[in-house]
């Protein structure tokens, strides 16, 4: 590898961790957490969908990446934001299996 290689890897790697392709999902369990909040005593606690913070969705996202992981179980997959990023690391052929309640 050339030193122009790895900038270039690095730049892309430090993209990837600026954007959120899936930021409707989020948002999403964003408006159903207020809703269950305007509705349910005890506000969103009670509701137990908490989105994955967007950073810590790219960081582990390149974690499957890197591991070239392609079988992955998520516990607690909430309305699907995580499994989302996580399906796409997997890549073709990558399937990711989701548990909840």
């Amino acid at each position: 590898m050339t030193a122009i290689s790895d900038l270039r890897r690095a730049a892309a790697f430090l993209d990837s961790l600026q954007q959120d392709r899936f930021e409707y999902m989020r948002r999403a369990s964003e408006d159903h957490r207020e809703a269950h909040a305007a509705r349910l005593p005890g506000g969103a606690q009670e509701c137990g969908v908490y989105p994955s913070d967007p950073l810590k969705m790219r960081v582990l996202a390149n974690m499957v990446r890197a591991m070239q992981a392609k079988r992955l179980l998520e516990v607690g997959c909430g309305l699907g934001y995580s499994a989302l990023w996580l399906a796409e690391a997997a890549g073709p052929g990558g399937s990711v299996e989701t548990i909840d309640r």
